[in-house]
């Protein structure tokens, strides 16, 4: 427990999985796009400083076509897929 409550395993798998299989149904249904707030709120490397292939810059955001936009000195880099490193 991180509380220090003890909760019962079964309520919490079934509102985790509710809450997955409703995310589910939206992207199925609209896309990224239908996720796009939500996921925002959620962006972990969001104002973190990150080097994608050699290419040092700070993290900005998840654009709506899914790929995370890095700010680098050269210029803005959209990230499709690949390793991205952050410093802690």
């Amino acid at each position: 427990t991180v509380d220090g409550r003890v909760r019962d395993r079964e309520e919490v798998l079934e509102l985790v999985l509710g809450r997955l299989d409703a995310c589910y149904s939206g992207w199925r249904e609209g896309g990224l796009d239908a996720l796009y707030d939500d996921l925002g709120a959620r962006n972990f490397l969001h104002g973190r400083r990150v080097t994608v292939d050699g290419t040092a810059g700070v993290a900005a955001r998840i654009e709506r076509d899914g790929r995370l936009r890095v700010d680098a000195e050269s210029g803005p880099l959209l990230v499709e897929s690949g390793e991205v490193l952050f410093e802690r």
